[in-house]
Formats: structure tokens, sequence, C-alpha cells
């Protein structure tokens, strides 16, 4: 837009620059009163300008703050956005290790009490064992007598 803007001022100056060229001329030539209109003419093609301009650089401040507000409100977006998700990825990660603990711990207990059965199946073999052995040498002695 302001390219545009820079080319329809550049043209209107080159225009202007060449119609005040031929005015001069004609002034020259005896044509005053002409010279005093086109001189009010190029004046008022001057603040017509001036005007024209002043309302297409508020118009493109307008439109910049309304691009900035909506990309800080984009940006804000996709913050939330990003936030929920490393949220529900935490949340998820969470619920994977309570998973994971729960399952060891009962693992864990499984194995203690697989443990304390095997230990009370070797005590008593062992005791069976030591009865036995007992036995025979109670017979071992009785008959080295």
């Amino acid at each position: 837009m302001y390219a545009e803007n820079a080319d329809a001022i550049s043209q209107l100056s080159g225009r202007l620059d060449a119609l005040e060229a031929a005015l001069r001329d004609e002034f020259r030539a005896g044509l005053g009163t002409e010279r005093r209109h086109t001189d009010a003419r190029f004046e008022e093609a001057r603040r017509y300008t001036d005007v024209k301009f002043e309302e297409q650089r508020r118009y493109t401040d307008e439109k910049f703050a309304e691009a900035q507000r909506h990309t800080g409100e984009k940006f804000a977006e996709a913050q939330r956005h990003t936030d929920e998700r490393f949220a529900d990825a935490q949340r998820h990660t969470d619920e994977r290790f309570a998973d994971a603990q729960r399952h060891t711990d009962e693992k864990f207990a499984e194995a203690r009490r697989h443990a304390e059965v095997l230990t009370e199946s070797v005590r008593d073999d062992i005791r069976i064992v030591a009865e036995g052995l007992a036995t025979l040498i109670i017979k071992v002695d009785a008959l080295s007598r």
C-alpha cells in the first residue's frame, strides 16, 4: 500500500511539475490570470495530497495496530494451547509413573510372599532333616554301646 501511495505521489508530483512548466510558458506569453488560477489549483492539489497522505498514514497505523493485536491474541492462544498440551503430557506421565509404581509394589509384595513361603518350606525341610539326623545319631549311639 505504501508503494502504491509512493507511486501515486511520485506520478502526481511529476505531473504537477510538468503542469507548472507549461503554465510558466503561458504566463510568459501573457496569461497571468491563468497562472493565478493554476497556482490556486496547485495549492489545492498539495493540500489534497497532504490530507490524503495523512489519511493513509492513519489508516496504515490502524491496520498495523490491528495486526499487532491479532498477532498478540494468536500468540496468547498458542501459548495457552501449548501450556494445556504440556499439562496433559505431565498428567499422563504422572499417571504412567504411578501405575508403574503400583505394579512394581505389587510384584515386590508377590515376590516377598513367595520368598516367605519358600523360606518356611526350607525351614520345615531342615527341621525334618535335623529330626532324622537326631534319630539317626541316637540309633548309631545305641548300636555303638
